[in-house]
């Protein structure tokens, strides 16, 4: 059972820390607490606790264990991510009907198995899952559009939190009409 009121603390072992630290913490509802994490200065996972005050009946408390995929029943682990770039598709256009393979070209990106990218084109938002490669290489596969013009391209490493991460211009696919074929009957 969950502490659902009074005061609740979270504990965080950030990447690469000996203690944990302790932050306050609120419930969304009886079974979903919400922090906010700090930024971390290391890549990697990091151990989430909840931790109920003693004496409240039911409590629950918990202290993230290097390594123990987050500690005693309350449990949870988050992964911090190192910087990524995004900077070159091949190819960069393709029909409007989708189905084109596009390679994300970069650097620093991770296999986390919820890679995704989100593509924008005239107000319409469409996420597709990515494939890595290689730390600078991802892989997708365009959806329809029904308009050509330029999608602007966004890639999101664990399929929630969307990122230009480049240095110039975001990247963008140019989806084109396909040419009309003509026919002459004689």
């Amino acid at each position: 059972r969950a502490v659902s009121r009074g005061e609740i603390s979270v504990t965080v072992l950030l990447p690469r820390a000996s203690r944990p630290l302790v932050l306050n913490g609120a419930f969304v509802s009886d079974r979903k607490p919400s922090c906010v994490l700090p930024t971390s200065p290391h890549a990697g996972r990091a151990e989430i606790a909840l931790v109920g005050a003693a004496r409240e009946p039911g409590s629950l408390t918990a202290s993230p264990r290097k390594g123990s995929g987050g500690g005693g029943g309350g449990g949870a682990t988050f992964w911090y991510f190192g910087a990524f770039r995004a900077e070159r598709l091949k190819p960069a256009a393709g029909p409007l009907r989708g189905g084109t393979t596009v390679r994300i070209f970069g650097s620093g990106f991770v296999q986390t198995g919820e890679i995704s990218v989100c593509l924008r084109l005239r107000g319409v938002e469409q996420h597709v899952p990515a494939a890595f490669i290689s730390d600078a290489e991802l892989r997708f596969m365009t959806p329809d559009f029904s308009e050509p013009g330029e999608a602007q391209i966004e890639v999101s490493l664990n399929g929630q939190h969307q990122h230009h991460a480049g240095r110039g211009p975001p990247l963008c696919f140019q989806y084109m009409a396909s040419p009309l074929l003509g026919c002459a009957l004689m």
